[in-house]
Protein backbone atom coordinates (compact mmCIF):
# COMPACT_ATOMS: atom_id res chain seq x y z
CA UNK A 1 0.00 0.00 0.00
CA UNK A 2 1.23 3.14 -0.35
CA UNK A 3 0.16 6.65 0.86
CA UNK A 4 1.02 10.05 -0.91
CA UNK A 5 1.13 13.70 1.31
CA UNK A 6 -0.92 15.29 -2.05
CA UNK A 7 -3.11 13.00 -3.27
CA UNK A 8 -3.76 15.41 -6.39
CA UNK A 9 -1.08 14.03 -8.35
CA UNK A 10 -1.87 10.05 -8.63
CA UNK A 11 -5.65 11.30 -8.99
CA UNK A 12 -5.11 13.79 -11.62
CA UNK A 13 -3.06 11.10 -13.57
CA UNK A 14 -5.14 8.20 -13.28
CA UNK A 15 -7.80 10.21 -14.26
CA UNK A 16 -6.24 11.18 -17.60
CA UNK A 17 -5.44 7.95 -18.33
CA UNK A 18 -8.82 6.76 -18.15
CA UNK A 19 -9.91 10.50 -20.61
CA UNK A 20 -7.27 8.81 -22.90
CA UNK A 21 -8.67 5.38 -23.33
CA UNK A 22 -6.81 3.21 -21.19
CA UNK A 23 -8.74 0.82 -19.04
CA UNK A 24 -8.10 -0.07 -15.03
CA UNK A 25 -6.58 -3.04 -16.20
CA UNK A 26 -4.01 -1.11 -18.22
CA UNK A 27 -3.38 1.98 -15.36
CA UNK A 28 -2.78 -1.27 -12.83
CA UNK A 29 -0.18 -2.40 -15.69
CA UNK A 30 1.20 0.57 -16.37
CA UNK A 31 2.02 1.94 -12.58
CA UNK A 32 2.86 -1.85 -11.25
CA UNK A 33 5.91 -1.06 -14.29
CA UNK A 34 6.55 2.37 -13.93
CA UNK A 35 5.07 3.70 -10.50
CA UNK A 36 6.77 7.03 -10.78
CA UNK A 37 3.75 8.25 -13.52
CA UNK A 38 2.04 8.62 -10.61
CA UNK A 39 3.87 11.40 -9.22
CA UNK A 40 4.30 13.28 -12.54
CA UNK A 41 2.34 16.66 -13.54
CA UNK A 42 -1.02 15.15 -16.07
CA UNK A 43 -1.32 18.61 -16.80
CA UNK A 44 2.10 19.85 -17.70
CA UNK A 45 3.93 17.03 -18.10
CA UNK A 46 1.89 13.53 -19.23
CA UNK A 47 -1.12 15.24 -21.09
CA UNK A 48 0.99 17.02 -23.44
CA UNK A 49 3.19 14.25 -24.21
CA UNK A 50 -0.93 11.93 -24.96
CA UNK A 51 -1.85 15.00 -26.90
CA UNK A 52 2.01 15.01 -28.51
CA UNK A 53 1.79 11.09 -29.55
CA UNK A 54 -2.21 11.27 -30.96
CA UNK A 55 -0.91 14.79 -32.84
CA UNK A 56 1.29 12.06 -34.76
CA UNK A 57 -1.46 9.63 -35.91
CA UNK A 58 -1.18 7.02 -33.21
CA UNK A 59 -4.69 5.81 -32.74
CA UNK A 60 -5.93 5.43 -29.25
CA UNK A 61 -5.99 1.40 -29.62
CA UNK A 62 -2.67 1.61 -30.39
CA UNK A 63 -1.63 4.33 -28.06
CA UNK A 64 -2.93 2.69 -25.12
CA UNK A 65 -1.30 -0.66 -26.30
CA UNK A 66 1.75 0.18 -26.86
CA UNK A 67 2.01 2.81 -23.59
CA UNK A 68 0.96 0.04 -21.45
CA UNK A 69 3.62 -2.32 -22.53
CA UNK A 70 6.39 0.37 -22.40
CA UNK A 71 5.21 3.45 -20.20
CA UNK A 72 8.53 4.24 -19.22
CA UNK A 73 8.26 6.34 -23.27
CA UNK A 74 6.37 9.02 -20.62
CA UNK A 75 8.98 9.91 -18.62
CA UNK A 76 10.99 10.34 -21.79
CA UNK A 77 12.05 14.78 -21.92
CA UNK A 78 11.70 15.63 -25.30
CA UNK A 79 9.30 14.90 -28.27
CA UNK A 80 11.93 13.85 -30.40
CA UNK A 81 13.17 10.96 -28.44
CA UNK A 82 9.89 10.29 -27.21
CA UNK A 83 8.46 10.08 -31.19
CA UNK A 84 11.64 7.77 -32.21
CA UNK A 85 10.89 5.37 -29.09
CA UNK A 86 7.29 5.25 -29.29
CA UNK A 87 7.84 4.17 -33.44
CA UNK A 88 10.72 1.82 -32.29
CA UNK A 89 8.00 -0.01 -30.14
CA UNK A 90 5.17 0.06 -32.25
CA UNK A 91 7.11 -1.56 -35.15
CA UNK A 92 8.30 -4.29 -32.80
CA UNK A 93 5.14 -4.58 -31.67
CA UNK A 94 3.75 -4.77 -34.80
CA UNK A 95 6.37 -7.25 -35.91
CA UNK A 96 5.96 -9.16 -32.99
CA UNK A 97 2.09 -9.57 -33.99
CA UNK A 98 2.72 -10.82 -37.05
CA UNK A 99 5.81 -13.22 -35.76
CA UNK A 100 6.73 -13.19 -39.65
CA UNK A 101 9.86 -12.33 -40.66
CA UNK A 102 8.90 -10.42 -43.97
CA UNK A 103 7.30 -7.37 -42.42
CA UNK A 104 10.55 -6.10 -41.39
CA UNK A 105 11.92 -5.95 -44.74
CA UNK A 106 8.41 -3.88 -46.03
CA UNK A 107 8.86 -1.81 -42.44
CA UNK A 108 9.38 1.76 -42.27
CA UNK A 109 12.67 1.74 -40.87
CA UNK A 110 15.18 2.41 -43.45
CA UNK A 111 16.91 -1.22 -44.60
CA UNK A 112 19.67 -1.69 -42.71
CA UNK A 113 19.34 1.26 -39.53
CA UNK A 114 20.10 0.39 -36.14
CA UNK A 115 16.50 0.34 -35.44
CA UNK A 116 15.66 -2.39 -38.14
CA UNK A 117 18.63 -4.40 -36.87
CA UNK A 118 17.33 -4.34 -33.32
CA UNK A 119 13.65 -5.39 -34.18
CA UNK A 120 15.13 -8.58 -36.11
CA UNK A 121 17.40 -8.83 -32.77
CA UNK A 122 13.99 -9.00 -31.19
CA UNK A 123 12.49 -11.16 -33.07
CA UNK A 124 15.47 -13.57 -33.39
CA UNK A 125 15.26 -13.93 -29.28
CA UNK A 126 10.91 -14.49 -29.68
CA UNK A 127 11.62 -17.35 -31.90
CA UNK A 128 13.92 -18.79 -29.27
CA UNK A 129 11.36 -18.66 -26.61
CA UNK A 130 12.64 -15.60 -24.50
CA UNK A 131 9.32 -13.91 -23.19
CA UNK A 132 8.32 -10.47 -23.86
CA UNK A 133 9.01 -8.98 -20.24
CA UNK A 134 11.83 -10.77 -18.29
Amino acid sequence: KVSFEDKGSPDSVLSLFRSHGFTNSQICDIITDYPQLLIADAEKSLGPKLKFLQSRGALRSELTEILTKVPKILAMKKDKATSVYYDFVKEIIKADKSSKFETLCHSSLPHGSRQDNKIRNVLVLRELGVPQRL
